[in-house]
């Protein structure tokens, strides 16, 4: 969100230092539990400068006790590597550290040799750290001296608490008061670009950035620690009635990428009240407390597409009519995307999407995208119902003329920019389901020349997609969703009869289906999460068909090897929550009981009541909340406002923080 932010210069005050790249900017933020959540340059290392003086005061503090210190003078899990190059630059240039020494010396405040106290002084500021050992060491002090990852006391709870004071009333320079109004946690700045901030019970946060203000704290890390202790209720100063709106235990919205191999995790970490206060969250009455999600889906998640802004909407028809270049809408989305990214993360979602601002239609770019398909003459015609009538859908015809293969990954462009620009949430992309070509097309798109049996049509699809899956994960994406209405249209009688009227097992369609997105996911990359979305047609506020999960509901929960399921509940088209009895154990259902559809906000009492009531069928632990669909599944988009559609983005975020804390 702020690597744009330019201005501020690199430390002149030590050579090395003026010679590190101002555009390097990493975040990490360290939960009490011991997970990370990881954006930008975290693992780039750099020296720690005075950021290491509160580590060094706390760990001093334990040793001679923290009354002989206060008296006389007024941490990170690994070992950390001395920088040859900055120690060098700086034992060089030093000559005010050295006068400083001198002058404590000949006041009886240093109790060894001047030349030695500045050399040591020099060699600890010049360790190498990353903003990652920033996040873990002060998740440590915020934890009561217990290292997060490790598991061991570092130091006692009474240390962290002189160390939190002197970070809080000195850690920033003179602009110690000012951090402490605008972001309201104790934090510590070097002159290496580092931030350490520490959120007492909750975690701590590590930022790196070397463009430094006039008072000699890094520029983007301030905005950032602002950015997150609002959004996460990390300040110290918030009231219950101010609490964010998702659990500030572990830093909820940054990428979840788990504990680094590097710091060992000894098998048992912790015993409750083990010499320490107790730091859990305060959960209100009637909340239930429930283990955090760190990986897709998320409690509070949505299906991905937004609403397109009037700038987009007018540099299409501008593109489409021959005034603007490709690479002039390039640009406008280049510009609009990372301002979707932006709301998403403000409003507490711990995913984003690049909102399909890239696409004219959730799927029918991706099915024109893949090698062996191409657009036929004519137009399909899909029917689409509202309150007032029937509107059309009416995308290019599709043609099966060659081998289906993958030759360019597809979106692969437009998920690296999507990575490049989230700050604190997981990149989500989300695709057509394999079916889809199928279901859109039918049997008579396909060449018989092509595919004389339909049995290599089906196995070059799965293969195509499974080639796209391994190649996405290559690229880093670690939450990819499978959309597909097909699955939920065959509950409709209406739907299975116009398949049966082409000539198709309407009755057995579903089971074909099934195996062709296990056949795309069963190989899927270490660390990817694949979802689903299965609703029942979502075009300008209106829909396709109608009818519960039942039909397909045994086979499609017990069989489907994915790992979440995003299911349409916002009407009663939707059918009633007993097919969700048949969702195996681990496996999540998020529940999109939030319509996209229409304006009206819901009631966050009647939501919770309806995911109580789904409770009865599957465990509270599996369940998630989100939209019940994109709110602009094609370019037109549905019949909303963008405030409307923040607020129940916020709504999402908000209910389900009530109900499982996070």
């Amino acid at each position: 969100m702020y690597r744009t932010e330019t201005s501020g210069e690199t430390s002149q005050t030590y050579p090395a230092l003026a010679r590190v790249p101002g555009d390097l900017f990493g975040i990490c933020v360290a939960g009490i539990s011991g997970s990370l959540y990881r954006a930008g340059d975290t693992g780039h290392e750099f020296t720690i400068m005075s950021v290491a003086k509160p580590f060094v005061f706390a760990l001093v503090c334990d040793v001679l006790g923290d009354e002989h210190v206060r008296q006389e003078v007024g941490v990170a899990g690994r070992d950390l590597a001395l920088s040859d190059e900055v120690y060098a630059s700086a034992s060089a240039t030093n000559h005010r550290n050295r006068a400083i020494a001198n002058y404590l010396a000949s006041r009886g405040r240093i109790y060894c040799d001047p030349g030695e106290a500045v050399d040591l002084y020099t060699r600890q500021s010049c360790l190498l750290t990353s903003a990652e050992d920033l996040a873990v060491m002060s998740a440590t002090l915020a934890d009561g001296g217990i290292n997060p990852v490790t598991g061991l006391r570092v130091v006692t709870s009474a240390v962290c608490q002189h160390a939190l004071a002197v970070m809080a009333t000195a850690g920033m320079y003179e602009t110690s008061g000012d951090w402490l109004f605008d972001v309201g946690v104790p934090g510590k700045s070097g002159i290496g670009g580092g931030i350490a901030a520490v959120s007492p019970g909750k975690g701590g946060l590590g930022t790196f950035s070397p463009l430094l203000d006039r008072a000699g704290n890094s520029v983007r890390g301030q905005l950032a620690a602002r950015h997150l202790s609002r959004t996460l209720g990390m300040s110290l100063f918030a009231s219950k009635e101010q609490r964010p709106s998702r659990s500030a235990a572990d830093g909820h919205g940054a990428r979840a990428q788990g504990p680094d191999a590097r710091y060992s995790r000894p098998g048992v970490r912790r015993t409750p009240g083990r010499d320490r206060p107790d730091l859990s969250l305060n959960i209100g009455a009637g909340e239930v407390a429930m283990a955090r999600r760190t990986s897709p889906p998320f409690r509070a998640d949505h299906v991905g597409s937004l609403l397109r802004p009037q700038r987009l909407l007018q540099a299409r028809d501008d593109f489409a009519a021959g005034r603007i270049t490709a690479a002039d809408l390039r640009s406008v989305e280049d510009q609009e995307i990372p301002k979707a990214v932006r709301m998403q993360e403000e409003v507490g979602l711990q995913s984003a999407t690049d909102g399909e601002f890239r696409r004219a239609s959730w799927h029918m770019d991706f099915i024109y995208a893949l090698g062996g398909i191409s657009k036929a003459p004519g137009n399909m015609a899909v029917k689409f119902r509202n309150a007032a009538g029937e509107i059309e859908f009416t995308p290019a015809s599709i043609r099966v003329d060659g081998k289906i293969r993958i030759d360019d990954t597809i979106f692969a462009d437009a998920f690296t920019f999507l990575q490049a620009h989230v700050t604190m949430a997981v990149p989500k992309l989300t695709i057509p389901s394999p079916n889809m070509v199928h279901y859109r097309g039918g049997p008579a798109s396909v060449d018989p020349a092509v595919y004389p049996d339909l049995e290599e049509f089906w196995s070059d699809l799965a293969a195509a997609y499974a080639d796209e899956v391994q190649r996405l994960g290559e690229l880093g994406c670690t939450y990819l969703q499978f959309d597909d209405t097909s699955l939920a249209y065959l509950n409709d009688p209406a739907q299975r009869a116009e398949i049966a009227g082409r000539g198709e097992d309407a009755e057995h369609l579903h089971l074909r289906y099934i195996r062709q997105i296990n056949a795309a996911v069963q190989d899927k990359p270490a660390g990817m999460a694949i979802t689903t979305h299965m609703c029942r047609g979502n075009f300008r506020s209106s829909w396709v068909a109608s009818g519960g999960y039942d039909f397909v509901a045994e086979a499609l929960f017990s069989e489907l090897g994915v790992d979440g399921f995003f299911l349409e509940y916002d009407d009663e088209r939707s059918g009633g929550f007993e097919p969700l009895r048949f969702v195996p154990k681990g496996k999540m259902v998020v529940l999109g009981l939030v319509t996209t559809k229409r304006p009206e906000l819901e009631s966050r009492d009647d939501l919770k009541r309806r995911i109580e009531e789904a409770a009865k069928y599957v465990p509270l632990d599996q369940i998630c909340l989100s939209g019940q669909c994109g709110f602009s599944s094609t370019v037109e988009g549905n019949a909303l406002t963008y405030d409307q559609q923040v607020a129940k983005l916020r709504l999402i975020v908000e209910t389900a923080h009530d109900i499982w804390g996070d």
